[in-house]
């Protein structure tokens, strides 16, 4: 009876196995049943502020913190501000300023955690985080815990205080050969060794074993990315290709391959080494490897994803341009830009349903993308890469132009009311003269009668 249950148990094993690399069909449109919003976040198809809102939100929070300079909401605001528009250190002061003022503060502890991580100071960041975890562990849907353990993974990927990318410097070197974990090296192998070492699950590595997340991680782990792409900067390289490691998660059936890709391809056009761009390309090659476009029909390539994926960040672009010169309008016009924004954008788009159309008709995947070539790039860190610094300077000076005649227009009027001679308004102007025109027509009236 054992002998039969371990071939049983040998027989499932085997068969699980043999999904692991599969000729797989999915939609992208089951994939967002899956993990809805996601493309829309890697298209930059949702909702988001402009640096010039940043800009003026900076200039009203220190007006209203000369009335309430100890106004904590107020600080929060500034700090998250001035972090935005890529000043990270004078963030890092403000939420020091904040500390002093309530130690045990949750969202001061969270806040100040990220801008260490932002401005390159993981163990910082690291430090503070647990701080804010330990205060309010759930707070965020728990973004914050997964916030940390990225920021373990890149700082054990540090090497003489550099980073190269992509960080999954192990991907595997042949899509038809199964997984090897001990080979497997990115953020889901990082978090799947993290929380299943405590049931001794991957203390045993086979050739055939593959990384398993429980699921309740994996879903708060992308949760939690995508929070911090939304909320950080889309445009990290690090956080795409973090979110697409989860999104491919073991390979096997429900992985979100076209989503991943997806990511993948957001990190290379984010990414300005041209060897880390090939790299990033490379992985997209080999999530797609197995992905039918139709049921029956063409293997869908990388090509044939981008021109998808293109269109898609044009959209996501256009959106942006739209928002953007809304609040750009609502500051040159001295309207709050807060309470606009709120009024006019108050749902986050959807992009229509997206078509695949696959070109690949035979197992053909370009060499140049699947050849063992990492890339040796190592940047200065900076997990959530800084804003355009030529666009930063314009959305500046703009905001700067507008307070500077908003100011000239107060004075004016402020002038004129301590000025009797110049105190002569609109109104006024206009009840002088319908006095003159009554006492006109009376004097004609008073001639006729005559």
């Amino acid at each position: 009876m054992v002998m039969k249950l371990k071939v049983l148990i040998l027989f499932l094993f085997a068969n699980s196995i043999a999904f692991a690399c599969f000729w797989d069909y999915d939609t992208i449109e089951m994939e967002r049943q899956q993990f809805p919003s996601i493309i829309e976040l890697l298209s930059g198809n949702f909702l988001r502020h402009s640096q010039e809102y940043y800009y003026w939100r900076i200039k009203d929070r220190e007006e209203k913190l000369k009335q309430s300079p100890d106004s904590l909401p107020w600080l929060d605001d500034l700090a998250v501000s001035y972090a935005k528009t890529g000043n990270d250190q004078k963030a890092i002061a403000i939420a020091l300023r904040q500390l002093k003022q309530e130690p045990n503060r949750y969202e001061t502890l969270a806040n100040l955690g990220t801008f260490y991580i932002h401005y390159g100071d993981l163990e910082s960041g690291i430090r503070y985080i647990d701080k804010a975890i330990a205060v309010n562990p759930d707070a965020h849907f728990g973004r914050e815990i997964y916030q940390r353990h990225l920021a373990e993974y890149v700082l054990s990927k540090k090497v003489k205080s550099k980073v190269s990318l992509p960080l999954a410097s192990n991907s595997r070197k042949d899509p038809e050969a199964l997984s090897d974990l001990k080979e497997e090296d990115n953020f889901f192998t990082f978090l799947a060794r993290k929380y299943d070492k405590s049931s001794g699950a991957l203390d045993q590595f086979s050739d055939f074993y593959r990384p398993i997340l429980p699921g309740k991680h994996l879903k708060n782990a992308i949760i939690g990315i995508m929070g911090m792409m939304k909320f950080g900067n889309p445009d990290s390289p690090i956080l795409a290709e973090a979110i697409g490691d989860l999104l491919m998660h073991s390979g096997r059936k429900g992985a979100a391959r076209q989503l991943a890709a997806r990511a993948y391809l957001k990190a290379a056009y984010n990414s300005k080494s041209e060897k880390a761009k090939a790299a990033y390309v490379k992985q997209a090659a080999f999530v797609l490897y197995h992905q039918y476009a139709k049921k029956e029909g063409n293997l869908l390539a990388v090509r044939d994803l981008e021109i998808l994926y293109k269109e898609e960040l044009q959209l996501g672009q256009k959106f942006f341009e739209e928002i953007r010169n809304d609040e750009m309008n609502w500051i040159a016009t001295y309207q709050n830009p807060e309470e606009a924004f709120t009024k006019k954008y108050y749902k986050e788009p959807r992009l229509e349903e997206r078509i695949q159309i696959g070109s690949r008709d035979e197992f053909d995947i370009n060499q140049g993308y699947l050849s063992d070539s990492l890339t040796e790039t190592t940047p200065s860190f900076k997990m959530i890469l800084k804003s355009n610094d030529s666009s930063n300077v314009k959305a500046a000076q703009f905001v700067d132009s507008i307070s500077k005649k908003k100011q000239a227009a107060e004075l004016k009027k402020s002038k004129a009311k301590d000025d009797p001679k110049a105190s002569m308004t609109s109104t006024t102007w206009v009840i002088i003269l319908g006095v003159v025109l009554s006492i006109v027509l009376g004097v004609w009236i008073l001639k006729r009668k005559r």
